[in-house]
């Protein structure tokens, strides 16, 4: 099996194993708001998902089949400080983009995970001096 085809049997999987509730932009706001500590993953639909993308540099392309769907995961900006939130959606290629641009569509759902419990930090030096050289990690929770 191709590694494009293994990613879009485990996305079909997910989307069917998570609950089919409705969630209205308003709805999964305040679901974002009191997530609970760790890493949740809901069904979201991709239009109502109310947070801004992170940019052109928060889309992630995976492998195509051979028909061009693919997977894509987007991150996105956080108003919850040390919140993370991805969704992974997947795209249908477009039947009359031009031969030189790739054109896609994107499905209805998305998986949403919002990560709240991966702590994320930085190496420092302790101290210039060469003695003091060895470096301390920094964990940010």
């Amino acid at each position: 099996m191709k590694t494009s085809d293994a990613l879009l049997n485990w996305f079909d999987t997910q989307i069917e194993s998570l609950s089919d509730e409705y969630l209205s932009a308003d709805v999964l706001l305040q679901r974002l708001k009191n997530a609970p500590i760790g890493i949740t993953n809901l069904k979201a639909t991709y239009k109502t998902i109310p947070l801004s993308r992170s940019g052109p540099q928060g889309w992630t392309y995976f492998p195509a089949d051979d028909d061009g769907t693919r997977l894509a995961r987007i991150s996105y900006s956080s108003f919850v400080p040390r919140m993370y939130v991805k969704a992974t959606v997947k795209l249908y290629p477009k039947a009359f983009a031009p031969a030189d641009t790739e054109s896609y569509t994107v499905s209805d759902y998305a998986i949403l995970t919002v990560d709240n419990f991966t702590a994320h930090g930085k190496v420092e030096k302790r101290r210039q001096d060469p003695a003091n050289k060895r470096r301390k990690l920094c964990v940010h929770h």
